[in-house]
C-alpha cells in the first residue's frame, strides 16, 4: 500500500532535484572549460603554439622574470 505525499514533501522533493539539475549543469560548464592538469603540457610550449612567434615580443624565453639589465 503507498502512503500518498503530502504538499511539504512534494515541494521538497522539487526543489531537491532542481538543485542537483542546477549542480550538473554548473559543474559541466566548469569542465568543458578547464582541462585536466595532465592534458596542459608544458606551459612553455603552449603559449609558443597558442599566440605563435611572428615577432620578438611573442616569443617565449627561458626566464621572462629577469630584468633585462642583469
Amino acid at each position: 500500500m503507498s502512503v500518498p505525499m503530502n504538499r511539504g514533501k512534494k515541494i521538497f522533493l522539487l526543489i531537491a532535484v532542481l538543485f542537483l539539475v542546477a549542480v550538473g549543469v554548473v559543474s559541466y560548464d566548469i569542465s568543458s572549460r578547464t582541462s585536466a592538469p595532465w592534458e596542459k603540457g608544458n606551459l612553455k610550449s603552449r603559449i609558443s603554439e597558442e599566440y605563435g612567434s611572428e615577432n620578438e615580443e611573442n616569443e617565449v624565453t627561458s626566464d621572462s622574470t629577469k630584468l633585462s639589465n642583469e
